[in-house]
C-alpha cells in the first residue's frame, strides 16, 4: 500500500495512534494516584470510632470483617484500616 496514494487514510491511521497513546498515558497516571490526599493519614489516632474515620478519609471501597480497605477504581495503591472488635481503629498500612 502506497501512502501517498492514501492521504485520507493516513490521517486516520496518525490521529488513531495518538489516541492511543495518549489514552495510555493517562491510564498509567490513573493507576499510580492515591485513593485520596496522603497528608489525611495524619489525623488518624488508634482508637478512633469507624464514624470519626469515615469524617477524615470519607467511605471506604470495600469492607471484609474488621478491615476497611480504600482505592480508587483501576488503580494499585490501597489503603488497608484495620478495627478491633469494639469497632476501633487499630493500624492503616498502604500497598504502594
Amino acid at each position: 500500500m502506497r501512502w501517498k496514494a492514501y492521504p485520507e487514510e493516513r490521517r486516520v491511521l496518525v490521529f488513531f495512534l495518538i489516541t492511543i497513546c495518549l489514552l495510555l498515558l493517562y491510564g498509567l497516571f490513573q493507576f499510580n494516584r492515591q485513593p485520596f490526599d496522603l497528608s489525611l493519614l495524619k489525623s488518624l489516632q488508634p482508637g478512633m470510632t469507624k464514624s470519626e474515620v469515615v469524617k477524615i478519609l470519607g467511605s471506604p471501597r470495600s469492607e471484609f470483617g474488621s478491615s476497611w480497605h480504600y482505592a480508587r477504581v483501576g488503580a494499585w495503591p490501597i489503603l488497608h484500616v484495620y478495627f478491633d472488635t469494639q469497632d476501633r481503629l487499630v493500624s492503616f498500612e498502604s500497598d504502594d
